[in-house]
C-alpha cells in the first residue's frame, strides 16, 4: 500500500494511491482508499499523491475532498461563470468522447455505416473499401488512437508506385479525419495530418493507334460480338468504362441520336458531385456499330473483365484504364479540330487547355478521318460469344494459388482479376478450406 507511479508510453505519469486504516469509532472496521489519476508530468503526479496521502492520514476517510480537488472545483466554477458544473461536464463529454481502445478494423466498420460514407458514389466506395481493407490487414487489431505516423509511413513505403501511394494517402487522410471528428473522437488527432502526397510525373494520356483499334473490333466480331457495345461507346463516344457498366436502356435515346450520362451513372468529382452530361451529334461510327449488333440498351456485363482481357490480348494491345476514352479524344480532335465539341462529348470542364496539352497534335487530320471510318463489316453482325455463362470457371487459378492470393489481396481485387463477383471468390475459398 501507498503511492505507486507508472510512466506511460505517451510521456504521462499515472499515480495510484492505496491506503487502509481502522475507523476511530472503536468498532475495528477497516476503511480502504484506492484512487488513480494520470498527469502530464511526474512532478504533478507526485504533488497529487502527497496531497492524497496527507489528507487520508489526517481524516482517515475517503469521503472528503482533497485540498487540490477543492482548488480545482473553485477554478472550474469560476471558468464556468457560475453554471452547474454537471451540465458543463455533460456538454463536454457529448462533444469530446474518445474511443481510445477502439481498433482500426472496428472504426472502419463504423465508417462504412456512417452518413459520410453513404454520400460517396458506388465506385468511390469500392475504391476506398479496397484501400482501407488493405490498411486493416496491417493495422486492424491496433487501437486507432495508437497508430503512429512512422508506422503509416513504413506501410506506404512498401507501395512501389507514386500514384497508387498518393491515392492511399488521400483515402487514409479522409478516414482518420472522420475518426477524429467531433461526433466520433476515435482518435484525438489524425496521424496523417502532416503527411503530404508526392509529386507525380506528368505524362500524356495513353491512346491506341487506329490500326490496333481496328484489330480490336475485328477480334470482337470474330470471337465476342457482345463486347462491341462496350468498345463502341468507349472508342467512338468517349464514355468511361465504369460509366458504361452503370448505364441502362433509358440512357440511350436512339430516335434522337443522343446518349445521356445521368448523375447516378457519371463519374463523381469535386467533393463528390457528379459530372452528368448529354452526348449529342456524336460521330455516326458509334451508331453504326450499335446498329450492327441490334443493340437495344441492354449491356451484356457477364464476365466482362475476362472477356475484355481476352479481346485486348487477341489484338495485341496492353490494357490501360481509360485508353479508349483517350483514344477517342485524340482522334476526334484530329478530325474535327474543335476543342469545344470534343470537350462537350468527353465532359472535360474548363477551357481548351487540357485538350491542347493532352490530345492536340498527337495525330494528323487524315488519320482522324480514317479512325472514324472503322466500320462494321456488314449491316448486321451474327451474335458470337465463345464464353458460356459457366466459362469463367476455366479462368480460376489452382486452389493453392487462390489461397495464396487471399493472403495478399482482398476478395474485391481477386474478383476483378478473374472477372467474377466478390461473393463467388468468398464461396470458392470457403469450399477449398472446408
Amino acid at each position: 500500500m501507498g503511492l505507486t507511479f507508472t510512466p506511460l508510453p505517451d510521456g504521462r505519469t499515472r499515480c495510484r494511491a492505496v491506503f487502509s486504516t481502522l475507523r476511530r469509532n472503536g468498532k475495528g472496521r477497516r476503511v480502504r482508499l484506492d484512487r488513480t489519476r494520470t498527469f502530464t508530468s511526474a512532478k504533478a503526479a507526485e504533488a497529487w499523491g502527497k496531497s492524497v496521502a496527507d489528507q487520508f492520514e489526517k481524516t482517515g476517510s475517503e469521503g472528503q475532498l482533497m485540498v487540490s480537488e477543492v482548488a480545482e472545483y473553485r477554478e472550474a466554477k469560476e471558468l464556468a461563470r457560475g453554471m452547474d458544473l454537471r451540465k458543463v461536464a455533460a456538454f463536454w463529454r457529448d462533444r469530446h468522447h474518445v474511443g481510445a481502445e477502439v481498433s482500426v478494423a472496428e472504426v472502419f466498420e463504423r465508417y462504412e455505416d456512417s452518413a459520410e460514407w453513404s454520400r460517396f458514389a458506388t465506385s468511390t466506395r469500392s475504391g476506398k473499401k479496397s484501400v482501407l481493407a488493405q490498411f486493416c490487414s496491417a493495422f486492424g487489431e491496433i487501437p486507432a488512437s495508437r497508430v503512429r505516423l512512422e508506422d503509416v509511413e513504413d506501410y506506404l513505403d512498401k507501395i512501389p508506385h507514386t500514384i497508387t501511394r498518393n491515392n492511399h494517402i488521400r483515402i487514409l487522410r479522409t478516414f482518420f479525419k472522420w475518426a477524429a471528428g467531433r461526433k466520433n473522437r476515435f482518435v484525438r488527432q489524425s496521424p496523417l495530418i502532416s503527411l503530404q502526397t508526392e509529386p507525380e510525373e506528368s505524362s500524356l494520356p495513353v491512346f491506341i493507334p487506329l490500326e490496333k483499334v481496328r484489330a480490336l473490333f475485328d477480334a470482337a466480331v470474330r470471337t465476342d460480338s457482345g463486347m462491341i457495345p462496350f468498345l463502341a461507346l468507349g472508342f467512338f463516344a468517349g464514355i468511361r468504362p465504369d460509366e458504361i457498366l452503370r448505364m441502362e436502356p433509358r440512357d440511350f435515346l436512339f430516335s434522337d441520336r443522343r446518349i445521356q450520362i445521368r448523375p447516378e451513372v457519371a463519374k463523381r468529382k469535386r467533393k463528390g458531385r457528379p459530372l452528368p452530361r448529354i452526348l449529342e451529334d456524336l460521330p455516326e461510327t458509334v451508331w453504326k456499330w450499335l446498329a450492327a449488333v441490334d443493340f437495344d440498351g441492354r449491356l451484356d456485363c457477364a464476365s466482362y473483365i475476362v472477356r475484355r482481357r481476352n479481346l485486348y490480348a487477341a489484338a495485341g494491345i496492353e490494357w490501360c484504364n481509360s485508353a479508349a476514352r483517350h483514344t477517342f479524344a485524340t482522334y476526334a480532335y484530329a478530325k474535327f479540330n474543335d476543342g469545344g465539341k470534343v470537350r462537350k462529348w468527353t465532359g472535360h470542364r474548363g477551357g481548351d487547355n487540357l485538350l491542347l496539352t493532352s490530345y492536340a497534335a498527337l495525330e494528323e487530320h487524315a488519320r482522324g478521318i480514317a479512325y472514324f471510318e472503322i466500320l462494321p463489316p456488314s449491316e448486321r453482325i451474327v451474335p458470337v460469344r465463345r464464353i458460356s455463362k459457366y466459362g469463367n470457371r476455366a479462368a480460376w487459378p489452382s486452389d493453392e494459388r487462390l489461397l495464396e492470393l487471399t493472403t495478399r489481396k482482398t476478395n474485391r481485387e481477386i474478383a476483378a482479376i478473374y472477372g467474377v463477383t466478390e461473393a463467388a471468390v468468398r464461396k470458392r475459398v470457403q469450399r477449398i478450406r472446408s
